[in-house]
């Protein structure tokens, strides 16, 4: 389950490219946000 959240982390943050940002539904960008949301919280209880 760790792993699938950093792959998340990993294309997010790749996700800065605006021709793919654009490309994105409203639905999958909402997705990357709670994706990146629930990650960040696992991250910081398991620390």
């Amino acid at each position: 389950m760790i792993i699938q959240y950093i792959f998340f982390i990993a294309a997010i943050r790749n996700l800065n490219n605006e021709k793919l940002l654009q490309t994105l539904t409203k639905y999958d960008k909402m997705k990357l946000v709670y994706l990146e949301k629930d990650t960040t919280y696992e991250i910081s209880r398991t620390q």
